[in-house]
C-alpha cells in the first residue's frame, strides 16, 4: 500500500543537487491507473487489522515529517471508536505502522521495486547453512 501511494522523487543526475523545491508528481496507483493498469490488491492475512490501521491512518505527520502512529494515537482512536482491542492486536497495528513509514520513505526511490518483488538469494550462505544444520542433526546426542 505504502509502495503504491508513494510519489517518487525525481531522479538526480549524480553530481548534482536535487531541485530545492522539486514540481510535485502523481503516486505511483495515479500513474498505473492513468496507463490502464489495474494495480495488485494487497495481501492480508488478517484483514481486520488492516482495515483498522488505515481507519486510524498509517502513518501520523510529526516535526520530522512522517512518523509511525504513536502509541497515544492507537489508545486514543480505540477509545474513541469504541473498539476493544487486544494487546498484541495494538502491538501489531503498530509493527504495520512502523513498517508503512519505512516503505514509504524508501518507495520515493524511483527504481525501488514493489515489495512483493522477491529478495535475491545468497546460495553460498544457504547451502552453508543446510549443511550447518544437517550436520547438528548427524551429531552424537549428549
Amino acid at each position: 500500500m505504502a509502495w503504491l501511494g508513494a510519489i517518487p522523487r525525481p531522479a538526480t543526475p549524480p553530481g548534482k543537487k536535487a531541485p530545492a523545491d522539486p514540481p510535485p508528481s502523481k503516486s505511483r496507483l495515479e500513474t498505473m491507473r492513468e496507463q490502464g493498469i489495474e494495480p495488485p490488491d494487497p495481501f492480508a492475512e488478517i484483514p481486520q487489522i488492516v482495515e483498522w490501521l488505515m481507519e486510524i491512518g498509517p502513518i501520523e505527520a510529526s516535526s520530522a515529517g512522517r512518523a509511525p502512529l504513536s502509541w497515544g494515537a492507537i489508545n486514543e482512536w480505540c477509545i474513541g471508536s469504541g473498539a476493544d482491542l487486544a494487546p498484541w492486536q495494538r502491538r501489531l497495528i503498530r509493527r504495520l505502522s512502523v513498517a508503512f513509514a519505512a516503505e514509504t520513505q524508501r518507495a520515493e526511490d524511483p527504481d525501488a521495486p514493489h515489495p512483493s518483488a522477491a529478495a535475491p538469494i545468497d546460495r553460498p550462505a544457504v547451502g552453508r547453512a543446510v549443511r550447518d544444520a544437517l550436520a547438528a542433526f548427524k551429531a552424537p546426542r549428549a
